[in-house]
């Protein structure tokens, strides 16, 4: 551990050197870049301790896309006492790196050497470079939704719960119908047909009402 101390600032100034082109690094230590259509977000995942140093341990990719947290949003307003503690800026699709890039060693390595200098900092700089490189080649190799959309159902069904921000079936339902895929009709009226056999009634009746308005689009 550094004699000095290892504030917040300091933290930033060094997420700052990891800046991909394009994004913004916010006061949290978010990474993001906006459009019209969508919102990217970046953070690397991390044990802060301040005023003496942050240990790092992986990177995770949150994109929102607009038109579905919207869609998703006005049918929700409707069930306040579903706890879904959405925003319309709530990510639609999440997805973390870990030791799948830099290795078991590379994980105990940032793990057992937390920053509290810069000179620790650029050690374990090689590290958190490759988190980065992954996570933005991810964002540029599926830019759409189609593209993730297409991605996801590469995946078995836990997989795709932890890929999908949840409630997974509602907002699987609103990308289907987005992009005018023909399992929408039938998808939707399976999930319906199921929550109609749960106990929870509300969130039965959200999908339901949910359906409602997308069979109008």
């Amino acid at each position: 551990m550094s004699d000095t101390l290892y504030n917040k600032e300091n933290f930033l100034q060094h997420l700052e050197m990891l800046k991909p082109n394009g994004y913004t690094l916010d006061n949290k230590g978010f990474y993001y870049k906006q459009d019209s259509n969508n919102r990217i977000e970046i953070q690397f995942s991390f044990d802060e301790d301040f005023p003496f140093d942050v240990t790092f341990y992986g990177i995770s990719v949150g994109i929102c896309f607009t038109e579905v947290e919207q869609i998703f949003h006005q049918v929700w307003q409707g069930f306040p006492n579903l706890d879904f503690g959405h925003s319309l800026t709530a990510t639609t699709f999440n997805k973390g790196f870990r030791e799948d890039i830099i290795g078991e060693s590379g994980y105990d390595f940032l793990y057992d050497n937390p920053v509290s200098d810069t000179a620790s900092f650029n050690e374990v700089y090689p590290y958190l470079n490759q988190l980065m490189n992954a996570a933005v080649n991810f964002v540029n190799q599926y830019p759409t939704l189609q593209s993730l959309f297409t991605y996801a159902e590469t995946m078995p069904i836990q997989e795709q719960a932890k890929f999908y921000n949840q409630p997974l079936p509602a907002r699987k339902m609103i990308i289907l119908k987005l992009l005018n895929n023909s399992n929408y009709t039938s998808y939707a009226t399976d999930v319906v047909n199921h929550y109609n056999q749960q106990p929870d009634a509300e969130e039965a009746a959200f999908l339901q009402a949910l359906k409602n308005y997308l069979d109008t689009l």
